[in-house]
């Protein structure tokens, strides 16, 4: 899942304006390269610093968005020069990268100095919601430009989207009509197997529609017609946009400029953070020590910064993938609730010695070293991957987070107006003015606090989103 995720998410993390660049240097993929390194560079940091043994690193796939959106600012910057060249365009997004991730963690020991982790949590609920519509939102955008092959960021843009030739039309619909049939064999069926057979049947139906015999149509036609991501120059290796990099081509001016945006950024990263810890504790009932796992973080993130790739985060689908296969139990006695592993009862487990608990460490190791390893894999396995493919994915995750903001709000939860409101403005501002202008654009969250489940919620704009372990146990 790591590596479908890379070579499917790779692709929103260089802006458009540096495409050619990265094609005249053969590194295509670069997106892929970056998501995949900061992937098994953070799972090797939790492996040794995070305190829960079943954690899982991800890169963070809601940032990819925002960085190559800042990357498109900073490569437009007027002190980049009217055609900088193909070293100074890599080189500088790279750099910006760095730095930018560099700043996200140092905002970790920030917090963890000023013991703003407990602040974070009581982020309004609506405003979670609206982050997550954007972000679908956006992806919904990424989904249709990637099928169109064609950039929707204007209003000239959205206007050519009405006006698509056809084959384009059959190819949007068919990757988002692809993403929808997706979510709802996964809603339905729950199947890992399943849902990755189905992501291997639309990259092979593609590759054999070619080898049918079918009068005028081949691969080369296919990638004519735009239904195959072509290439104008063969890539290269997996490294080939680190040999491109040269530190002194990078425009520290442009970088520096955006300083301001990276803050905001790195703000919205400890949000997502917050949120996906207390949803891991909420599911599995295993204590998270915040400050511990924002060491871990920042520390890991810090790593990630140093081969220019983004910052990761734990991820909440494959952390609980672990922790169902790692033979955990809880058995309830009475009012309190007590862990065993296998025949031994483990008290305190949020500070259980790693040394007893090798399987989950195992575990951890093994998907660093796999995702280290596939990477040579993709310059070969990228030019066979149909766009439609990369469109439906886009598509699932964009419904996966809609399902969970958007209709939530309107017809699952008793959220006020005003909390709907917030949802909808910051849904249909963030794909056009940006994620943190989006947020700074809502509308004020109102007071309210309500239990729903086994979840407790407090919303006032300063109260908790999610209620502790140890809360929802009482």
């Amino acid at each position: 899942m790591i590596a479908i995720r890379g070579a499917s998410f790779g692709g929103l993390l260089t802006p458009k304006a540096l495409v050619p660049a990265l094609e005249t240097a053969g590194a295509q993929h670069a997106g892929t390269t970056l998501f995949l390194l900061s992937t098994a560079i953070g799972q090797l940091g939790l492996l040794r610093l995070s305190d829960m043994p079943f954690a899982m690193s991800g890169a963070a796939m809601e940032l990819m968005p925002l960085y190559a959106s800042l990357a498109s600012g900073i490569l437009a910057h007027p002190s980049m020069g009217r055609d900088p060249s193909v070293e100074a365009q890599i080189s500088t997004t790279l750099a910006t990268f760095a730095v930018c991730t560099t700043v996200v963690s140092l905002s970790y020991a920030v917090s963890l100095r000023l013991g703003l982790g407990d602040i974070f949590r009581r982020c309004p609920a609506c405003v979670l919601k609206g982050a997550l519509a954007g972000i679908g939102s956006f992806l919904i955008q990424s989904a249709l430009s990637t099928a169109a092959n064609h950039e929707l960021g204007t209003h000239d843009d959205l206007v050519w989207l009405l006006h698509m030739p056809r084959i384009t039309l059959v190819q949007c619909l068919l990757g988002m009509c692809l993403g929808v049939t997706l979510y709802a064999v996964d809603l339905k069926f729950k199947n890992p197997a399943l849902f990755i057979s189905m992501l291997v049947l639309m990259v092979t139906v593609a590759n054999v529609v070619p080898l049918l015999g079918i009068a005028g149509v081949t691969q080369e036609s296919l990638e004519d017609a735009g239904w195959f991501f072509s290439s104008p120059s063969p890539a290269g290796p997996w490294y080939s946009v680190f040999t491109a990099l040269t530190w002194s081509s990078v425009c520290w001016e442009a970088i520096f400029s955006a300083i301001p945006r990276m803050v905001g950024i790195a703000a919205t990263h400890q949000l997502i953070v917050v949120t996906d810890l207390v949803n891991v504790e909420a599911v599995t009932g295993f204590p998270v020590n915040l400050d511990c796992e924002y060491k871990a973080i920042g520390c890991s993130s810090l790593l990630s910064a140093l081969s220019c790739s983004i910052p990761m985060y734990v991820s909440i689908g494959q952390s609980i993938t672990a922790w169902r296969t790692g033979g955990w139990v809880e058995r309830t006695e009475g009012k309190n609730s007590v862990w065993k592993r296998r025949s031994s009862k483990i008290e305190n487990s949020h500070r259980v010695a790693r040394a007893s608990l090798p399987s989950f460490r195992a575990v951890g190791a093994c998907v660093a070293v796999l995702t280290l390893a596939s990477m040579p894999m993709f310059p070969m396995v990228m030019p066979r991957v149909p766009r439609y493919f990369v469109a439906s994915f886009f598509t699932w995750l964009a419904v996966v987070f809609l399902r969970e903001s958007v209709w939530e709000v309107f017809f699952e939860s008793p959220y006020y107006l005003s909390d709907s409101i917030v949802v909808v403005v910051m849904m249909f501002s963030m794909p056009f003015v940006g994620f943190l202008e989006g947020t700074l654009a809502r509308p004020p969250a109102r007071t309210h606090a309500r239990t729903t489940g086994a979840h407790t919620y407090i919303t006032d704009g300063h109260a908790f989103v999610w209620g502790s372990y140890e809360e929802l146990q009482k």
